[in-house]
């Protein structure tokens, strides 16, 4: 009979082998399907074009190594399975590690491919796109590093398996930290392949497309720091492994995703920066303006970071002086790294219209000081969720170091409140489109500033949905009063069940924002399209307004917000079925929002189109009321309505 931790170790080898394999098989094919473009018009080319092509596999390769000494010196491969939780839980760290750390490769492929696209060009930019094209490589060696020192030092190469769970849960957030945050290469990838493009225009671009390449490096490089800290701290890589409380190994993987996730920042950094050279090859005065609006969307990282540093300082880690954190605050701890973590996708939004901004400076130099305006927007989603980070961590007693008695309960309803504001926070995506259009307009007239602040502004209601859940969350459990209530585990499942349905429907931003950006752009040529536009840009809006709709029905009734709080663990899990139904069917408004942009296009052409537009628009709507009926259904089935 196969143990737990045998289990766990082939998980680890499957995520190793399949995340790497996967991210090089995308790299491998975006650069490949450019190569057979170039052949096909001059074979001689064939050779230089497979050898950038093979870039990307190294990653799959790392995968498969990790993966092969993960079973064999486990011992999975030979059936000999007795292997302890916490070793299973330190491959698991390592398979993670490397496992999406392998997704590098995309943004290496990407790089790869401009390459082999400037060979066509000038066979002489091959040695130059070979540098570019290997810089997201690092981020695919840190996961490699990681995880051989996780399997080396937990035992796994020597024989003297660790038994300690939380140390072992302590891997698996370095793993989150150094394997999540190198999907920054994919933001490295495209500065990468704008700057070979440039290079191969301009060869004294090099530097200068050096310098804007390597800032998605950063984010990497924040989370090699924090898995570092994790496994030095632990008493992993000292070989002193330290007797920690499961709260603390738990809180580690907040830390983790808090710098984690929050690194993927640099995908939107990646196309700011991929603008800014560009911009540069152009106007070589732009380097500064560039430089500056390609630095703005690392400031979610540096959220992350600051939040993963205070989750490892308080909890004593890195002051050595570990203190006895209770499991509930542990896990609360994970609530204030989603919170923040998957809020820092909102750079996304921002690097798209800093990527607008830098064009539209290059072409009217008085556009900067809107640009940063309409640029910084995006950047309040991700405050708001480092708000509800700072109010986690502060209302549970850790930044204070007075550790409140936290029950499990309330540990799981924080991390609702960081699902609610966190998700929701991607709203920001939409707000960058809309906003990058905005600024598009304002280059050919000033006079749109204001009503572009007004299509801007719409995408943000959804954040300020998921911040009110996530607060109503935290002061009825009794955080923020500092009157803890004691309340069942059902309750702190329900919050997540809440915090999934305002936050996955606060996705709904993003179809809004497609729609208000075809609407400035309509309103910047008719300015009689301003209520039209308008109009079918509110439409969107309603999957979130579902989504906040079921939140409330789910905290209210559950008993949270009415005070009589007793519900059954099952029923709470089963609760987390109607946020999903509401909050994964307000994705539809994605749908409705690339309708209704298109809409308000054809309605600036034809103003009878506007009624015909309006029912296109609306069809997408069905699905989100398919969804909420269905939750409504299930809260219904549950007796919660009395």
């Amino acid at each position: 009979m196969i143990s737990e931790g045998a289990a766990l170790c082939a998980i680890a080898a499957g995520i190793a082998v399949g995340g790497a394999g996967l991210g090089s098989g995308i790299g491998t094919g975006i650069s490949g399907s450019m190569g057979a473009r170039v052949v096909a018009k001059d074979s001689s080319k064939f050779s230089k074009a497979l050898m950038l092509q093979a870039l990307p596999q190294t990653q799959g390769i790392y995968g498969l190594l990790i993966a092969v000494l993960i079973i064999v010196k486990t011992g999975v491969i030979s059936g000999s399975s007795e292997i302890p939780i916490a070793t299973g839980l330190a491959c698991l760290g390592a398979g993670i590690a490397i496992g999406f750390a392998g997704f590098s490769a995309i943004g290496q492929g990407i790089a790869a491919g401009s390459g082999i696209l400037a060979l066509s060009e000038k066979e002489e930019t091959l040695g130059k796109s070979m540098v570019f094209s290997i810089l997201p490589e690092t981020q695919a060696i840190y996961g490699l590093l990681i995880a051989i020192l996780i399997l080396y030092f937990s035992g796994v190469m020597s024989g003297e398996l660790i038994e300690n769970v939380p140390v072992g849960l302590g891997c698996i957030g370095a793993g989150i930290a150094v394997g999540v945050t190198k999907l920054s290469a994919m933001g490295q990838g495209t500065a990468a392949s704008s700057a070979i493009a440039s290079v191969t225009e301009k060869e004294e671009m090099f530097g200068k497309g050096m310098v804007f390449s390597v800032l998605p490096e950063t984010q990497a490089i924040y989370g090699l720091l924090i898995a570092i800290l994790i496994l030095y701290f632990t008493g992993l890589l000292s070989g002193n492994i330290k007797e920690i409380p499961l709260g603390i190994g738990v809180a580690c993987v907040g830390a983790g995703l808090s710098i984690g996730v929050a690194g993927l920042s640099a995908i939107g950094q990646g196309i700011a920066a991929g603008s800014g050279i560009s911009a540069v090859s152009e106007k070589e005065e732009m380097f500064g303006k560039g430089m500056v609006f390609s630095v703005l969307p690392e400031t979610q990282a540096i959220y992350g970071l600051l939040i993963a540093i205070l989750i490892l300082y308080f909890t004593g880690l890195l002051s050595g002086n570990i203190k006895e954190i209770p499991l509930g605050i542990g896990v609360a701890c994970v609530g204030a790294g989603l919170s923040i973590g998957v809020a820092g996708l909102s750079a996304i939004g921002q690097g798209i219209v800093a990527s607008s901004s830098i064009a539209g400076v290059s072409e009217k130099e008085e556009v900067f000081g809107k640009g940063m305006i309409f640029s910084i927007l995006p950047e309040t989603h991700a405050i708001a969720a480092l708000l509800i980070s700072i109010l986690i961590l502060q209302s549970t007693g850790l930044l204070a170091g007075k550790f409140l008695d936290l029950p499990l309960s309330v540990g799981i309803a924080c991390v609702g409140a960081g699902m609610a504001v966190g998700i929701a926070a991607l709203s920001a995506v939409g707000q960058g489109i809309v906003a990058g259009a905005s600024v598009s307009c304002i280059v050919e007239d000033d006079k749109m500033f204001g009503k572009g602040m007004v299509f801007s502004a719409l995408p943000q209601t959804q954040v300020i949905y998921g911040l009110l859940i996530a607060i109503l969350i935290l002061y009825f459990t009794g955080l923020l009063s500092g009157n803890i209530k004691d309340m069942p585990l059902g309750i702190g499942i329900a919050c997540v069940g809440a915090g999934i349905s305002i936050g996955v429907a606060g996705l709904s931003g993003i179809g809004q924002g497609i729609a208000a950006g075809s609407g400035i752009s309509a309103v910047s040529e008719k300015e009689e399209m301003f209520g039209k536009g308008m109009v079918f840009s509110v439409l969107p809006e309603t999957q979130a307004i579902y989504g906040l709709l079921i939140a409330i029905l789910i905290l209210y009734f559950t008993g949270l917000l009415s005070g009589s709080i007793d519900l059954e663990y099952a029923t709470g899990v089963a609760v987390v079925g109607a946020g999903f139904a509401s909050g994964i069917a307000g994705l539809s408004a994605i749908g409705q929002g690339i309708t209704a942009g298109g809409s308000i296009t054809a309605t600036s052409k034809n103003s009878e189109a506007f009624s015909k537009g309006m029912i296109f628009s609306v069809m997408s709507e069905t699905f989100a009321i398919f969804g909420l009926l269905i939750a409504i259904l299930i809260l219904y089935g549950l007796n919660l309505f009395g």
